[in-house]
């Protein structure tokens, strides 16, 4: 029955010549059990046929072939194709009749063709619900892990330093509170990543162009990083004091913060950090001088090959990022993604999957010391 049912879809999605050759064919067939048998409902079967295939022309070239020939017919048994009065209103009855089911056929797979385009538009928004729905599951799970790690650490040192305060030393009551304040900052840092991203989300502000001093942005960006990770880790800014990029000094500064604050994260201590902004030109892309491309690099444990566009969404995380120790929320590779594109750029990472990555992005280069042809570097940018 189910195949059946899918019949008379079937049909419409074969090609012209075969659908012509079905109409012309049931038409024949018709026409010839209807001269053996003269029974009128016979001819709607063609009808039916040609409209259903070939909408309002089938309906009216089907019309209009049984009209001549029943013409070219009656002109053979009565000697003309004059006929009597009730045989002529019969006639006329019979092609309104047939030209009425037509329509109706014409409707119904105008009706049928609707539901499907409506089935398939609902089956593509439940799969983006469900694919919402699986990322806001994801995203809860990971706030909820870093919150609570952060707000296990804060409490943990509270709570010895308030048990045990008599019997400790001033030393190690220090190193307790500077490891509760650190896990505050991480707490706090947490909980603005994710306010930023939802108002990024909700509230779309004018973007302020303007030339920005990527130097400038980067030592502004550090200054407002939690010290005990730029201690941690030697950050070495390799960056012309007269480079600059036409954009937004807000955005760039988050997406800076965004890359420095990974870094950051999954780098071992001791490890460089290294800054980058040099004007390059994209290859296979002539005349693509002129941009500026600022790099963040690590010596992390490298992002696979498989897994390097599938970082930037919303609420993604690697496989053994989730489970490990380094806290996050997959939001900040995909805001900053949001941020670039926005001001005309591009974003994307270099990584052999093994040990470090380098997360590059691109924009306009505003006025300032221009670049010799020399000095101009050549980047290969990911497909996506």
């Amino acid at each position: 029955m189910s195949r059946l049912n899918a019949l008379p879809s079937f049909v419409l999605n074969l090609s012209f010549k075969i659908r012509l050759g079905l109409t012309v064919a049931s038409a024949l067939i018709f026409l010839l059990v209807f001269l053996l048998l003269p029974a009128p409902a016979l001819l709607c079967v063609p009808v039916v046929v040609s409209t259903w295939l070939f909408r309002a022309r089938g309906l009216l070239l089907c019309a209009a072939s049984l009209l001549l020939t029943q013409l070219i017919f009656s002109s053979f048994g009565f000697g003309s194709i004059f006929v009597s009065l009730p045989a002529l209103l019969s006639f006329f009855i019979e092609v309104f009749l047939c030209i009425f089911i037509g329509l109706l056929v014409s409707i119904l797979r105008s009706n049928l063709e609707r539901a499907e385009r409506e089935r398939r538009q609902l089956a593509v928004a439940y799969e983006k619900l469900q694919e919402m729905q699986q990322a806001r599951d994801q995203f809860v799970a990971n706030a909820t892990h870093e919150l609570r790690t952060s707000l296990t650490s804060v409490s943990g040192y509270l709570d010895l330093l308030d048990e045990h305060s008599e019997i400790l030393d001033d030393e190690t009551r220090a190193l307790f509170l500077r490891y509760a304040k650190e896990g505050s900052n991480e707490l706090v840092s947490s909980v603005n990543a994710m306010l930023e991203t939802m108002r990024s989300n909700a509230e779309t502000r004018p973007m302020q162009l303007e030339p920005v001093e990527v130097a400038q942005v980067v030592r502004e960006t550090m200054d407002h990083l939690a010290p005990q990770l730029v201690r941690d880790h030697p950050t070495r800014v390799d960056i012309d004091e007269q480079v600059m990029v036409y954009a937004d000094r807000q955005y760039l500064r988050q997406v800076i913060r965004n890359l420095l604050s990974n870094a950051f994260k999954y780098s071992p201590s001791r490890s460089p950090i290294i800054v980058r902004a040099h004007e390059v030109a994209v290859e296979g892309a002539p005349g693509s001088s002129g941009q500026i491309c600022i790099s963040v690099e690590d010596r992390g444990p490298g992002i696979p090959p498989t897994e390097q566009s599938r970082i930037f969404q919303q609420f993604a995380r690697l496989e053994r990022d989730i489970e490990g120790p380094v806290q996050g929320t997959g939001i900040g590779l995909y805001t900053s993604k949001q941020l670039v594109e926005e001001m005309g750029g591009r974003i994307w990472v270099e990584s052999s999957g093994e040990e470090g990555s380098c997360f590059c992005f691109l924009l306009p280069r505003a006025s300032g010391r221009a670049v010799s042809e020399e000095n101009v570097m050549l980047v290969s940018l990911p497909s996506h």
